[in-house]
């Protein structure tokens, strides 16, 4: 899993190669995303000025990559190091405010999310978060963020901004390199067991409200362990060992929609499904009425045939 330290790393370089701010972009270059962006209902309708100031450097051959405020974190889900271009994953694509969402869903204040403190200074890779609105913390109590269209990111103090939130980003790994040296199990206490609650919130958010990180390995944490390890194919022995804590892990690093969000997609996967047989359903009977008028007006045209002889 990607970790905070990464993530302020990654704003870092946005920041110091003034890659530019564009709307709905996650790093692709000017040169190849130009008229993609120049369809866009943003621009050609809500801020054809700001676009403006893309083309003139379109038309200078200028190539920077392009940034939204949220996209800076989604660019940095997305690359895998491996390719120059960021190859882009739908599900890893959210907005500022579905990312704080999120968090809150998953969280409680003062452990995911909280007011914006002075005081905290090691902030690098937390995100900092108003309402349409997202930047990235980079330690020293400084907070990067890009806002204005063909602008590059700016640095300020976590003070400055307006931040509402500051907030651990979904599917980033904050435990600076804690490690779970025992077995846990039913009757385990302790922040090792808080740490292994937390991940199983971040991975079903849905489990909330019956669940919660308490410190205490009881039945409902029991529950919740085995839930997991079936979803993961794992022995259901309710013993949190390496190779769960691995496979939570690896779940972790797709951060996709939540249980609670495909439910929900299923729902209404399921009501279409039963609208369109219902449809079927009243195609075919008109398509046998069809027939049994067509079958009359044959029958109709042959006793008209047949007395006209």
């Amino acid at each position: 899993m990607k970790t905070r330290q990464q993530l302020s790393a990654w704003a870092m370089w946005v920041y110091e190669s003034k890659w530019l701010y564009g709307m709905g972009c996650y790093g692709q270059r000017l040169q190849a995303h130009y008229a993609t962006l120049a369809k866009s209902w943003y621009y050609t309708s809500k801020n054809p000025t700001g676009f403006k100031v893309l083309t003139k450097k379109y038309n200078a051959g200028e190539n920077p990559r392009l940034y939204d405020c949220h996209g800076i974190v989604d660019g940095f889900r997305m690359d895998d190091g491996t390719t120059a271009e960021i190859d882009f994953d739908p599900s890893l694509d959210i907005s500022a405010d579905m990312e704080f969402n999120r968090v809150k869903a998953a969280g409680k204040l003062g452990v995911d999310y909280g007011p914006i403190d002075a005081a905290m200074k090691d902030n690098a890779g937390y995100g900092y978060w108003k309402s349409g609105h997202f930047g990235v913390g980079v330690g020293e109590g400084q907070v990067i963020d890009i806002w204005s269209t063909g602008y590059p990111a700016r640095k300020r103090d976590q003070t400055q901004g307006g931040w509402d939130y500051w907030l651990k980003c979904s599917g980033i790994d904050y435990s600076d390199g804690e490690v779970i040296d025992d077995m846990l199990q039913k009757g385990s206490k302790g922040e090792a067991v808080k740490a292994w609650q937390e991940r199983l919130i971040e991975q079903d958010p849905s489990a909330l409200p019956k669940y919660k990180a308490d410190q205490d390995f009881g039945g409902e944490t029991l529950e919740w362990t085995n839930k997991f390890k079936a979803a993961v194919g794992l022995p259901q022995d309710g013993i949190v060992d390496d190779l769960t804590w691995n496979a939570m892990i690896s779940a972790l690093q797709h951060t996709g929609p939540t249980q609670g969000e495909l439910d929900t997609a299923k729902a209404q996967i399921a009501t279409l499904q039963q609208a369109l047989d219902t449809a079927h359903g009243l195609s075919r009977d008109l398509t046998g009425r069809l027939e049994a008028v067509a079958a009359a007006r044959d029958v109709l045209d042959q006793v008209q045939a047949d007395f006209g002889k």
